[in-house]
């Protein structure tokens, strides 16, 4: 079997009535070593997968043209008429996300569309690629969410990426250094720490004013978790069911240890 490097082929006439049409994520472990990992990786929140969006039958993906036969340095988009299968990767597991309205015709422009706005040689592993091509292909047919934890491992790493050289120049300035002195030991520690510190008395002021306290009051005991309540309510709802998800269980299933943390860890990572 293999992937064919080329735009979405237009449909036959009577197209444009047939919808809807369910939507699936076909997640794929990029190859049979990863398996046993990414069953720990997965229940913990994250992974390392390639993704591919079926829809009307077909499951289309994006990449790098190194994946493709041709040295065609255009559209990274492939399309693959055999769903769940793939020359290099694993199959894992599909995904229901909902069902588009669009018509196969509606669907066909909006992958021509993808076509020219995913090309090839942009193709990067940590911030363009299959995911996120994923991601967006299901936004814009109308369905989701999204789950956080097969794009979570890509995710981590840009962010980390993003968010060290920051932490490394705000350690610097805690010492009084400028962003063009030298690194020195404990500079990223110092980043962290004053990061946490802004963050957590950000909680604390909310939990003060939660009980009619101003900002200039000391501390009472039970700020800080009445702060994390008032300001993370839906996001702590909104990770338990990003934990859930990754743990393949229901969105209404009672909490299991580590839900909260599975969650927070994809929503991380989508950021």
């Amino acid at each position: 079997m293999a992937l064919q490097h080329r735009p979405p082929r237009r449909l036959n006439a009577d197209a444009s009535v047939c919808n809807p049409s369910a939507v699936y994520l076909n997640v794929y472990d990029l190859k049979s070593s990863l398996t046993k990992a990414n069953r720990v990786l997965k229940y913990v929140g994250t992974g390392i997968f390639h993704a591919g969006v079926e829809v009307y039958g077909v499951e289309y993906s994006y990449g790098g043209s190194d994946e493709s036969d041709s040295e065609d340095e255009g559209s990274g988009l492939f399309e693959n008429e055999e769903p769940r299968q793939h020359p290099v990767h694993v199959f894992k597991q599909s995904v229901p996300m909902g069902e588009t309205r669009l018509t196969q015709d509606e669907v066909t422009d909006l992958l021509e569309e993808l076509a020219d706005q995913w090309l090839a040689q942009e193709y990067d592993v940590l911030n363009h690629n299959c995911t996120d091509f994923s991601a967006e292909c299901c936004k814009r047919l109308g369905v989701g969410p999204f789950p956080g934890w097969v794009k979570s491992a890509a995710g981590l790493g840009a962010n980390a990426r993003d968010l060290v050289p920051d932490l490394r120049g705000r350690g610097k300035r805690l010492r009084n250094g400028t962003e063009d002195d030298k690194l020195v030991v404990g500079d990223l520690t110092l980043g962290v720490l004053g990061s946490c510190s802004d963050r957590l008395q950000h909680f604390v002021d909310k939990g003060k004013s939660v009980r009619c306290g101003g900002e200039g009051d000391g501390y009472h005991f039970g700020d800080l978790s009445r702060g994390l309540m008032k300001c993370g309510k839906g996001k702590i709802k909104k990770a338990l069911a990003e934990g859930r998800a990754a743990r393949d269980a229901p969105p209404d299933a009672n909490y299991s240890f580590g839900d909260l943390s599975r969650g927070l860890l994809a929503d991380f990572a989508r950021k």
